[in-house]
């Protein structure tokens, strides 16, 4: 099965497949839209992470001693970065695809985690963890998390949690990297149920140009 290569992401037919046929999003769509983001909407912007969802549940599942942390942090550059984003699942297990997204910004600036969740507080447990993690692979003590539930867009069908993922990291992203660090408008008049349709008809033609592009 053919598979488009962009930077260090992959994304196959049967991932594209899951935007147009408005399914759930596994980890290789979600990694491929944060890889374009960044590097679409941001220029690859070294100080900004937008993290592979592989890696955010090895967090949540394995990374548990002091040379994962090491590694983690050595691995991501972690010193380095401004802004982390981070997409949270509610997977009990390697095995387990898990059921819903939900999304985690931290700027180590201000040492605060915000969260955003499209379903109320699905994934708040599974984002506390995910955050003491980091904390401590950037040095810090687990019992010093400070996390604050955002206002976020919720969804009002069972499938869209990952595109709202996306599109909230889009808009986190945008907001960042811009000169006056503004959003280009207020989330929730960014993240709608019609734009998420409208991304999801575009990814064929989005993928499409960025394979022209190599």
């Amino acid at each position: 099965m053919a598979a488009v290569l962009y930077h260090d992401a992959q994304l196959y037919e049967r991932d594209l497949a899951l935007f147009v046929k408005k399914q759930w999003l596994n980890d290789a769509a979600i990694n491929f839209y944060f890889t374009m983001i960044h590097h679409e909407t941001c220029h690859g912007a070294e100080d900004l992470l937008l993290m592979d969802p592989a890696v955010a549940s090895c967090m949540l599942l394995q990374c548990d001693d002091e040379d994962d942390l090491t590694e983690l942090a050595q691995g991501l550059q972690l010193a380095r970065k401004e802004l982390i984003v981070l997409p949270v699942n509610d997977r009990s297990s390697f095995e387990s695809q898990g059921s819903h997204w939900a999304l985690l910004a931290y700027r180590p600036a201000s040492g605060t985690f915000q969260y955003y969740d499209s379903s109320g507080q699905h994934n708040l447990e599974s984002a506390y963890e995910i955050a003491r993690v980091l904390v401590m692979a950037l040095g810090g003590k687990p019992n010093n998390v400070v996390l604050q539930v955002a206002p976020c867009p919720q969804q009002t069908n069972g499938v869209d949690c990952g595109m709202y993922v996306c599109l909230i990291a889009e808009w986190l992203s945008a907001r960042w990297s811009s000169s006056d660090r503004l959003p280009p408008e207020d989330l929730h008049a960014y993240v709608t149920p019609a734009r998420i349709e409208n991304v999801r008809a575009a990814m064929p033609r989005l993928v499409a140009a960025l394979r022209q592009d190599e």
